[in-house]
């Protein structure tokens, strides 16, 4: 008797594995084998109103830039996360596995076969943290930008004006020209009642190049209260860079007290070079939420940090140079993010902390400092810190002809100027975000 039965399960056991057998069989398919990986890895920032120049969100616009892919991939240019992930772990971490890589290449070398993409759906990407804002503040007029291929940098200021004293449990920037805006970080100033009567008065926007005391542009800004006092200011509320995602921690942990005047005030926004006029009309989403319990709190080494920057930064010209700088903690602290900082010719970025009893705690490494890919890096559950660790960053500096980013051929004595904002001179700083400790911090996920 012919076995019908038995032919049927073979079937239907060798079509329902029959993808997984391609596979192995060196037959990669666009449907199977390489829309996860980029649907994943590639698309959340290479779709509309992202900074990358073109999409990948379907199978034509993969094959269309395979052989691009092919390269990047292989040179692990991208997807760009400068971190080490053998040395510390983050939320998010965009990183390609070397088994990842190697079915990519494979695609690409073997046709770029498609399969039956019919039944994938398509992606479709929210870049806000919810669907609508409960507020959103706006350039007071669009900023025109020349096509000279120059760097530009600039103070501006956001006024706000609310009926009440509102919470606030996210402030995300949106910039207006992705093609263009580098970077921007922004505080947040506050307004005591009669402090100051018009927070709409003076300029709205002042080009930093122009001005080297930055008191100037403060009182072109007319931020000061009426006295001519500084109102209260709560630093690094928001920032952006290319790829960066607005960090949200969990319910009751951080956020910000809008009151009635409020200013959103952005003391350094980048606008790379152009080789033809740009416009931007960047903005903000404001989102109400309830009172933190916890408010968080922020360190700075190094630049405009609390730790001094050991030897003396500068960086003279025909040099490799390492620095360090150094904090010890005072209290048990619980670490959320970090945001480690150099400008052109930095080169290697080195971060732990010791313990009292002498323990090592990684932090972060980057052995390879991009100045275009900086992220707030944030940890998959709180680090814990205790009181007497001593965190301690390192950077090397490479102030030669060798180092293609460097901004000066030849090279020239390069110094950090107090904090300046140029990339033409440099930063070394790290940024901790932190709550005072807490029992079980350590098992509160992040992620």
């Amino acid at each position: 008797m012919f076995p019908f039965k038995k032919v049927v399960s073979l079937f239907i056991f060798f079509g329902f594995f029959l993808p997984v057998f391609s596979t192995y069989a060196g037959t990669i398919l666009y449907e199977i084998d390489v829309a996860p990986i980029i649907q994943k890895k590639c698309a959340p920032c290479h779709h509309e109103g992202q900074a990358a120049p073109f999409q990948l969100l379907n199978y034509q616009e993969v094959f269309s830039h395979a052989k691009m892919i092919s390269f990047v991939v292989a040179n692990r240019i991208m997807p760009p996360w400068p971190a080490d992930p053998s040395y510390s772990h983050f939320i998010n971490e965009k990183i390609l596995r070397k088994g990842e890589i190697d079915t990519l290449l494979q695609w690409v070398n073997t046709g770029m076969l498609a399969g039956d993409t019919s039944h994938l759906k398509t992606i479709v990407f929210e870049n806000a943290v919810q669907d609508k804002p409960d507020l959103v503040i706006k350039m007071k007029r669009p900023l025109s930008l020349k096509g000279d291929n120059k760097d530009r940098f600039y103070v501006m200021k956001f006024p706000v004006e609310v009926k009440r004293d509102t919470f606030l449990k996210s402030i995300e920037f949106h910039p207006g020209n992705v093609k263009i805006v580098h970077h921007m970080n922004a505080h947040l100033l506050r307004y005591e009642t009669g402090k100051k009567s018009n927070i709409f008065e003076g300029e709205s926007l002042i080009q930093h190049d122009e001005y080297s005391d930055m008191s100037v542009i403060h009182q072109k800004l007319a931020l000061l209260n009426d006295d001519g006092s500084y109102p209260t200011l709560t630093p690094s509320v928001c920032n952006y860079l290319p790829g960066m995602n607005t960090v949200q921690y969990p319910k009751g942990i951080g956020g910000y007290t809008l009151i009635k005047r409020s200013t959103i005030y952005l003391n350094d926004i980048h606008y790379g070079p152009t080789p033809i006029d740009e416009i931007d009309s960047s903005y903000f989403n404001l989102y109400y939420g309830f009172k933190p319990e916890r408010p968080t709190a922020e360190l700075i080494l190094g630049t405009l940090g609390r730790s001094a920057i050991v030897p003396e930064f500068i960086i003279p010209a025909d040099s490799v140079k390492k620095f360090k700088t150094e904090l010890q903690i005072q209290s048990d602290i619980s670490i959320l993010s970090i945001n480690p900082h150099m400008h052109l010719i930095g080169k290697v970025f080195y971060a732990y902390a010791i313990s009292p009893q002498g323990d090592t705690i990684p932090l972060i490494r980057i052995p390879q400092w991009n100045f275009r890919w900086q992220y707030v890096y944030t940890f998959p559950s709180m680090l814990k810190i205790v009181k007497g660790s001593r965190i301690i960053a390192e950077g090397i500096f490479d102030n030669t002809n060798g180092n293609i980013e460097n901004p000066y051929h030849p090279p020239r004595k390069i110094t950090g100027r107090n904090g300046s904002m140029k990339t033409t001179e440099e930063m070394f700083q790290f940024i901790i975000t932190y709550l005072p400790y807490h029992a079980g911090d350590e098992k509160i996920s992040l992620e």
